[in-house]
Parts: structure tokens; sequence; C-alpha cells
């Protein structure tokens, strides 16, 4: 465990990054259930492709739902735009070297941010299907959580930064990357 104040989501994925010290780094949830070896597997075939600018975004069930991964887009269920992962499997010196995640984001969107960095930089992801990872947010947090309030708040500042519906969607960063200091971690 880790103590720290002044904490938000976005926040403790951070001071995960920051204390990993292994190959790979995956982000996940506390409602997410994992089918039975699905990170042994994403990360065999992770390092099957040689390649550590190659993201896997894993099956997602959402309440009960089988997601269609090409859904998981940067403006969603658009296909046109690029390609997302919910929960993930990557090189965490990969991560490290695109410095972590922005500190702007309070509960979501700070791993697509991170995504369109991993585009911007000649990265890509590959939907991993040969496990799932089941997401209950309603039976686990109900339909009223914290993290509905943020998320709004925290779509329009990835907007800010890469675009959004109806214009030239990630031609380029519109404003800087702002990483985390130490304060706080």
């Amino acid at each position: 465990y880790i103590q720290t104040s002044n904490i938000k989501p976005g926040q403790c994925y951070e001071i995960a990054r920051r204390s990993c010290i292994g190959e790979t780094i995956s982000w996940s949830a506390d409602d997410c259930e994992y089918s039975p070896d699905c990170l042994g597997k994403a990360y065999r075939y992770w390092k099957s492709l040689g390649n550590d600018k190659v993201i896997l975004s894993i099956q997602t069930i959402e309440d009960g739902y089988k997601y269609n991964m090409k859904q998981h887009s940067y403006i969603g269920f658009n296909e046109n735009t690029p390609l997302m992962a919910p929960v993930c499997l990557m090189s965490r010196k990969y991560l490290n070297n695109l410095g972590g995640f922005d500190r702007r984001f309070q509960c979501g969107q700070y791993e697509n941010e991170a995504l369109c960095r991993v585009h911007a930089d000649g990265g890509g992801v590959l939907i991993f299907d040969e496990g799932y990872c089941s997401i209950d947010h309603q039976k686990k947090h109900g339909g009223e959580h914290r993290f509905r309030i943020g998320y709004s708040q925290d779509r329009r500042i990835l907007e800010n930064s890469w675009g959004k519906q109806g214009e030239a969607v990630y031609t380029g960063r519109l404003d800087k990357f702002e990483p985390y200091e130490d304060k706080d971690l």
C-alpha cells in the first residue's frame, strides 16, 4: 500500500506507474475481474510482438455486455478515430519514456491521453481477445458514483488537448502535456 494525501484516481495510476518495477504495466480498476491467465496470455502475446510501442487493449465485458473493442476509439463508436484501451497491457519503460500520466485528469481519460501520445509517437493499439476483463460498474458502484461526475470534466480536458467530434481529430497536440510533480505522490 502507498499512502498519500490529496488523492484522486488519476494520481493513483501515476503513483502506481512510478512504483512499478516489472517489464509491463496494466491499467485496471477496482471493479475488474480477469478470466483465467488473461494477463499471462496477454504478456506472452505482447512479448512475441517484439515492439514496445504496441499496447494491447484487453477485451472487456462491461455490465454483462461484450464490447466490440473497435468501438473503444477516441470518439467512442467512431472506428475512424484512434483505438483506445480501457484495460491495457504495455511496456512500463515506454510509458515512463512518454512521461507517465498528465496531472490535469481527475478520474478518467488520463489513459486515453497517454494513448494519444502513443499514437502521436508512432505506436499503436492492438485488440487482445484471448482472455477478457469483466467490469461490473453497476453492481459494484451503483448508477451514480463519483467517476461519472469527473468524467465529463476530464473529457473536456482531453478534447481540448487532442480535438473533438466534428474537428480534424488527432492531427497533433493542441496544448502542452503536464506531467506530475513529486508533490503529494
